[in-house]
């Protein structure tokens, strides 16, 4: 149990952040409105994906929608940081 509570807050929270910084880059709203929005969906998507790996069995099931997702959101991040997008 505490494992995937670990790997489970980690990966939730990297993933958090990588999406929230697409949302930034993408969509030309106020900073406080983006604030607004990064904070109300952060927290729903923390909580997504920590109902996702307290519902598996073990932690490779959690890994294998996540990984990819999190792979895939941080080289937009990148792509959006080197200025190719």
């Amino acid at each position: 149990m505490w494992a995937k509570t670990l790997v489970g807050f980690f990966i939730s929270l990297l993933l958090n952040m990588s999406l929230m910084l697409n949302i930034a880059h993408t969509l030309p709203i106020p900073r406080q409105i983006y604030l607004l929005t990064a904070f109300v969906g952060g927290i729903f998507v923390w909580a997504g994906i920590m109902a996702v790996f307290y519902c598996a069995d073990n932690i490779k099931r959690p890994m294998l929608y996540c990984g990819p997702l999190l792979l895939l959101s941080a080289g937009v991040n990148a792509l959006f940081i080197l200025g190719v997008v």
